[in-house]
């Protein structure tokens, strides 16, 4: 959906745990004047993953065309406005399918959060759409279960 191309500029604003970058850097150019990708991870312990999957699957020389970020996702926009040419938006969810299988996400959970987490989720994407350049794409998909 993203419809990557060989010598586009692609953020990946919630990249880890990694897949989603592999799958896009197949799609890129790397090199002399190629495509690039930018992963942005807030969680040290994700951006840690994804920085794994990141060099064990592509090989050392191609490493340097990606950068790996740990800043806020929802204020991305603030120092790259209109830089990318696509826009990868897999929101963080509100981890509702956890709470049939974990009795402490249950205990934990209260609607306030699920309203915290689409507020969030929102400002996400709004960072994304003022990152993209004009006739860009923006591709945003979530997990969560709640309408909010």
């Amino acid at each position: 959906m993203l419809d990557v191309q060989p010598y586009d500029s692609v953020l990946d604003l919630c990249a880890a745990p990694g897949g989603k970058a592999l799958a896009i850097l197949q799609k890129l150019n790397l090199g002399d004047a190629g495509g690039s990708l930018t992963c942005n991870e807030l969680s040290p312990d994700r951006r840690k993953r994804l920085k794994n999957v990141i060099q064990s699957y592509l090989p050392q020389h191609l490493q340097s065309f990606v950068t790996i970020t740990g800043r806020d996702a929802t204020k991305w926009h603030q120092l790259d406005a209109t830089k990318y040419d696509k826009v990868l938006v897999d929101a963080p969810c509100s981890s509702d399918r956890h709470l049939l299988h974990d009795e402490t996400e249950l205990a934990s959970w209260t609607p306030g959060r699920v309203r915290a987490n689409a507020k969030r989720q929102f400002s996400i994407l709004f960072s994304a759409l003022r990152a993209i350049r004009f006739g860009g794409i923006v591709v945003y998909a979530t997990c969560a279960l709640s309408h909010e």
